[in-house]
């Protein structure tokens, strides 16, 4: 599979071992690939709320016919571990999708997603993982005993042995674990229980720190405020969970687990078309809206003059377009939703695409919202009156950036003059030496998106303005 839709997906043995999973591949409109690691750093687009599913993009490496047979097997056990866990997270926030679950507030969010990082760590875990093994009992499928959630062991192990193993118990354990309440985990005394225990407290501490930041960047860009209002609370948008969902984050996730998704099994093609094309409204809705706040912030650059009223208007009319075919789908009519998207995604490329090609327009900042860069409060680009980077944040971000990218004797020799100009005293010198270097193309591309490659009608998108982790 590659960009574009996976309705084709040919029905797998496999599969049919994990109800309501295929039919929820089925409806995604569109898959993007992600680079899981460059050098040290992972690439990554991870945001459910813009309804696009990620797919590591990985190639096995030339091997003899017997190793490559292995690897590739690894490989696909491995990708559909992934693949599900990331359609989980999808599923997760239909509620959001639909105008049923306001995640405005900072801790609202939080909860939410941290429920939802359980249930797809235990889905993928546990759900899938034990399918694979009835698949291929006779088969080791990874080099060593780990999972998605786990490196060093699985985790289904550690739960063994304080006596659960039935799914729905490891459910509540995995929930318990990740919303950073007491579990059967703690205080047990047994070595693999207490260090998958310390290993999950540790990422509930990080991800509280992480998930407020992310609520503070989807609201400075409207995301959870305005765009929900007007793309997502649309009245009859269809939906793969129910309405009844229960409103406690634990208590959703546990119905979404062990009912809505195995229930997807039985629901009719009807549906997950009328999905489908929701998904395909709103993904482009999304990254609408992200291009014209960045617009509108002042998150873009241009190599030549860009027409920024021409250039609002196409993109306010590309908005427009995506809102009218919410409505028409909230309405039953599916065709008229898709004719209207198609059309607007025509116009996309004319009145939007275009300009922007002729302008070189990159995005000017982004954020990095994780743990493993935080010198500028995670923001990563330009050196200007808005960052006003001191020079000991402009060396962190250079060594941030360069890290991520490729390296050969030119980038080397920019690096060295961008560093060499950060230890003087010239101000201004070294803010020209610092953003001649982030501008090259060798190292832009670790940190900026080149906003005229994007084509929506081509199924091409990226999370314009921030990554998380």
């Amino acid at each position: 599979m590659r960009k574009g839709g996976i309705g084709d997906l040919a029905p797998l043995p496999l599969l049919e071992q994990l109800p309501g999973l295929e039919a929820l591949f089925r409806s995604f409109p569109v898959v993007s690939e992600t680079e899981r690691m460059v050098a040290a750093r992972r690439l990554e687009d991870w945001n459910p709320l813009g309804q696009r599913l990620l797919l590591p993009d990985a190639t096995p490496a030339p091997a003899s016919e017997f190793e490559a047979e292995f690897s590739l097997l690894v490989m696909a056990a491995q990708s559909l571990v992934e693949w599900s866990h990331e359609a989980i997270h999808m599923l997760a926030v239909e509620p959001w999708c639909v105008g049923r679950l306001d995640l405005s507030s900072k801790e609202r969010l939080s909860e939410w997603y941290l429920a939802a990082e359980g249930l797809a760590f235990w889905y993928a875990d546990i759900v899938v993982t034990r399918a694979i093994r009835r698949s291929t009992p006779e088969t080791e499928l990874i080099y060593c005993r780990s999972s998605v959630s786990n490196a060093g062991f699985h985790p289904e192990e550690a739960f063994r042995r304080v006596g659960l193993s039935a799914a729905d118990e490891l459910l509540e354990g995995y929930l318990a674990a990740f919303l950073g309440r007491d579990s059967a985990l703690v205080g047990s005394g047994d070595p693999l229980a207490s260090t998958y225990y310390e290993r999950l407290k540790g990422f509930y501490r990080d991800s509280r720190v992480t998930l407020g930041s992310l609520s503070g960047v989807l609201t400075q860009f409207g995301a959870t405020g305005d765009y929900w209002r007007r793309f997502c609370r649309i009245d009859g948008l269809p939906a793969l969970t129910d309405a009844d969902l229960p409103d406690e984050p634990a208590a959703a996730m546990r119905m979404i687990g062990m009912s809505a998704l195995p229930g997807l099994r039985n629901a009719n093609q009807a549906l997950l078309e009328s999905v489908r094309i929701r998904r395909m409204a709103q993904i482009r809705a999304w990254h609408g809206w992200m291009l014209r706040e960045a617009a509108r912030q002042g998150w873009i650059a241009t190599a030549l003059p860009l027409d920024e009223p021409a250039f609002m208007d196409a993109i306010e009319a590309y908005l427009d377009d995506m809102e009218r075919a919410l409505v028409m789908l909230g309405a039953g009519s599916d065709s008229m939703a898709v004719a209207r998207i198609e059309a607007a995604d025509r116009d996309y490329e004319r009145l939007v695409r275009a300009p922007l090609q002729i302008a070189q327009a990159v995005t000017r900042y982004r954020y990095w919202i994780f743990p493993y860069f935080e010198p500028t409060g995670g923001l990563v680009g330009l050196w200007d009156a808005r960052t006003d980077y001191s020079h000991e944040e402009a060396e962190a971000v250079l060594r941030f950036v360069s890290e991520r990218c490729d390296w050969d004797r030119d980038r080397i020799s920019l690096l060295a003059e961008a560093f060499a100009a950060l230890q003087t005293t010239d101000r201004w010198s070294a803010r020209a030496a610092f953003n001649r270097v982030m501008l090259h193309p060798m190292m832009r591309s670790g940190w900026s998106i080149d906003l005229g490659v994007l084509s929506p009608g081509a199924g091409n998108f990226r999370e314009l303005l921030f990554e998380f982790h």
